[in-house]
Formats: C-alpha cells, structure tokens, sequence
C-alpha cells in the first residue's frame, strides 16, 4: 500500500503469457484526488495474456507510453465498483488487437 510520500515505478517491462493478468493492481494510494502519479507503469508490454493490465479497487495509477495487445480477453479491466475513476490515468498508450 503506497502512501503520499512514496513513488513506485515499474518501468520498461514485459508481461506475458499470464493466465490471468499481466499485472493487477489492488489498493494501491486510496486517494480522495490524484495530484501525482504515485504509481507509474511506462514504456512496458504486456501481450498474450488474459487481461493485459487488471485494474482492481482503490487506485491511483498512471499508464503511459506501453504496448498492450494480443490478450485473450480484455487489453485493460477496470473493475466497476471503483470509487474513483479520475485517480486512474492511461495516456499514449498502444492498445489494440484485444479480444
């Protein structure tokens, strides 16, 4: 569990051949209000997966410049009883080829 005061990076990365995610990602920073990233996925592919990227409940991410293609169900899940969408950021990704 991130707090305010902590940054977590995952950087040039590759996720594949899951069978379920390619990552998930679970409480991560319970924000009100989403200032910074204080969790940043860049530059990574996830492919040949499940779900490429599984978004649970309670985060406050950023995605930005990854690949996320040829997953069997969904590029990218976000799971419907969030509380708030707005902590939740996906720019200049590529995103396709997703069943």
């Amino acid at each position: 569990y991130a707090n305010n005061n902590n940054i977590i990076n995952i950087d040039n990365c590759e996720f594949s051949n899951n069978g379920w995610a390619g990552i998930y990602f679970s409480r991560i920073s319970d924000s009100e209000t989403l200032t910074d990233c204080p969790f940043m996925l860049t530059n990574s592919t996830f492919y040949n997966n499940y779900h490429g990227i599984y978004v649970g409940d309670h985060n406050s991410i950023c995605a930005e410049y990854n690949t996320i293609e040829n997953n069997d169900d969904r590029g990218i899940h976000l799971n419907r009883d969030h509380p708030n969408y707005d902590n939740i950021r996906f720019n200049y990704n590529n995103i396709h080829d997703n069943k």
